[in-house]
């Protein structure tokens, strides 16, 4: 019965050993892809264009924006942070716009005192919180078009959608984004 418990304490300790060096191994992995996620993620300080097409009863307004901002790219997709101008309305507000090419979603959000949530999804429509200045509406979002060929060195991204109030057609809206890496 000896040699049988000398061989089982054996084996115990080779399997505790293997054990050690897979945690060991599994440890080592796990920091080796947490810096490599970290230099994906990197956010980079980039200039941002963003023009702004907006369709309301036959009369088109346009408003151009060239601003810095933040651009990362993660799991998730492809993310644009810049600060609103006088231009937009908005001004000390941040907006903020991920692009998921996985389900072709744009999302956008504006925080300050008009906070907006906004979902783009082609062809799907969405109920949407859009701050104003005169106060929160629900409004309805259909999204029509998006065409991207952003990448982790910058690039540009395109999206058509209309806004809707108790289904009435209130806007067709396009914006059109460029990515500029600070050189």
């Amino acid at each position: 019965m000896s040699n049988l418990q000398d061989e089982f304490e054996e084996l115990h300790e080779t399997l505790a050993e293997a054990i050690n060096r897979i945690d060991l191994r599994s440890t080592i992995d796990q920091i080796a892809e947490s810096e490599s996620e970290e230099k994906e993620y990197m956010e980079e300080n980039v200039m941002i264009e963003v023009n702004s097409r907006q369709l309301v009863e036959g009369e088109e307004q346009e408003i151009n924006l060239m601003s810095k901002g933040v651009y990362y790219v993660d799991e998730k997709g492809y993310h644009i942070e810049y600060e609103e101008t006088e231009a937009t309305g908005f001004q000390g507000a941040t907006s903020s716009i991920t692009y998921e090419p996985r389900f072709d979603r744009v999302t956008m959000e504006r925080d300050g005192e008009n906070p907006t949530n906004i979902i783009i999804d082609k062809n799907k429509r969405h109920l949407c919180n859009y701050g104003t200045p005169y106060g929160m509406l629900t409004i309805g979002v259909r999204g029509c078009k998006i065409k991207s060929d952003l990448s982790s060195e910058g690039g540009t991204i395109s999206f058509t959608y209309t806004l809707d109030v108790n289904t009435a057609l209130a806007s067709t809206n396009t914006i059109n984004i460029k990515i500029i890496k600070e050189k």
